[in-house]
């Protein structure tokens, strides 16, 4: 018996002990309420949103009333803030919209140390959210990432680099998840693409780069390599929103959906708080390590991905060290600064891209000793703090 059906079968033993008879009754056709609209082609989520229970007001079964009222009265004099679950309960019985961003705070930006902690904890953490720093204005507050439509029209209104960064930093998510080895040109290829638009990212007189990059992905055939190719030619770009939006719409689909959605509204969040993309560009690609870090499925993923490229040859070493570098956040320093990564998008000189991964990622090592070995040179950086995003606040009512 799969769980769903086993939870069907609780609700309804729990609506005949609770509510007798007409409980029974009640829970019997909500469920053939929902079943039939999913036969007449409703979609899951229209249904996931609306009011839980089929009557007119007080649109609730008296039994389910009063057991409610008893627990909210049970949790409210405990003083956990138990609020933010009662609102959103409340939400959902009422067929309430829900709010996208905050929906994703509460389920995947609670830093885990908070829900071990139990629920006072986790719940001051939501609470905080929803009463912090409020956005100055509604307009400003990025839509669901998923409608691609309004998504790309509110950041077609913003600076061009929004988009730059942003597409850039989705695509940096996405080759985690890879999976395979497509072949060491690809490789190569996808790497060059987003270590470019980054770098063009941090310093926007290099948009040349992302363009060349952009060329040498003229064979696209998968999906990554569409969204390498995307995010290098979206540098730029005067359709640089739209570019950005064509990976950023893949959301729905694919690993780790949740969290890369909230992901991408966390980016947004900055930007619109005043975070500049350079600085954007640099911070942790998911949740900063204080509160979680990548997300597990993430995490594994590129474990799995970063011992294939090693297995192709030792020479991608290069690679695995500059995404894990971008991965946790990448300020510069004495050891990694512009110089540095330099090395790995063929500035001043060229990389022999044409040569294979091989000879470009010796290259590639080759300049790193070389800028090891010279650190008091000329293109030493002063290390800085890696700048943190704020805590992105959601204005809503209980």
């Amino acid at each position: 018996m799969s769980s769903a059906v086993e939870a069907a079968n609780s609700a309804i033993d729990a609506a005949e002990q609770k509510g007798g008879k007409k409980g029974l009754h009640e829970m019997l056709a909500a469920l053939a309420s929902e079943a039939a609209q999913l036969d007449q082609g409703f979609e899951p989520v229209t249904i996931a949103n609306q009011q839980l229970w089929p009557m007119p007001k007080p649109l609730l079964p008296a039994w389910v009333g009063n057991g409610w009222e008893a627990l909210k009265t049970r949790l409210l004099a405990t003083h956990e803030n138990w609020e933010v679950w009662i609102s959103w309960y409340e939400d959902r019985l009422f067929g309430n919209a829900p709010d996208t961003i905050l929906e994703l705070t509460r389920a995947t930006e609670v830093p885990d140390a908070a829900w071990r902690k139990g629920p006072k904890s986790a719940n001051t953490f939501i609470r905080q959210q929803i009463n912090g720093v409020h956005l100055e204005t509604d307009n400003d507050s990025p839509p669901d990432p998923r409608d691609a439509v309004a998504f790309q029209q509110w950041l077609s209104a913003k600076p061009r680099e929004w988009a730059s960064v942003m597409g850039n930093r989705e695509a940096l998510r996405l080759f985690a998840t890879l999976g395979a080895s497509p072949g060491d040109t690809t490789l190569l290829a996808i790497f060059r693409a987003i270590s470019a638009s980054r770098y063009a990212v941090l310093h926007p007189k290099e948009i040349k780069l992302a363009a060349d990059a952009a060329e040498f992905l003229s064979n696209r055939q998968t999906q990554m390599t569409i969204t390498a190719y995307y995010a290098a030619s979206a540098v730029g770009a005067d359709d640089a929103a739209s570019r950005a939006t064509s990976i950023i719409s893949d959301l729905g689909r694919g690993p780790n959906e949740s969290a890369r959605i909230a992901a991408v509204l966390r980016d947004a969040l900055a930007l619109v708080r005043g975070t500049s993309p350079q600085e954007l560009a640099r911070a942790p690609l998911w949740r900063p390590a204080n509160e979680g870090g990548a997300p597990p499925a993430a995490r594994q993923a590129w474990n799995n991905l970063s011992q294939v490229l090693l297995e192709n040859g030792k020479h991608w070493q290069v690679w695995v060290d500059w995404y894990d570098y971008v991965l946790e956040g990448s300020p510069p320093s004495s050891r990694r600064n512009d110089a540095w990564e330099t090395a790995f998008v063929g500035s001043p000189e060229p990389l022999p891209w044409d040569a294979g991964s091989q000879a470009v990622n010796t290259e590639i090592s080759a300049r790193i000793r070389t800028h090891s070995g010279s650190r008091d040179g000329s293109h030493q950086s002063t290390e800085v703090q890696l700048p943190q995003i704020p805590p992105q606040r959601i204005r809503t009512s209980f």
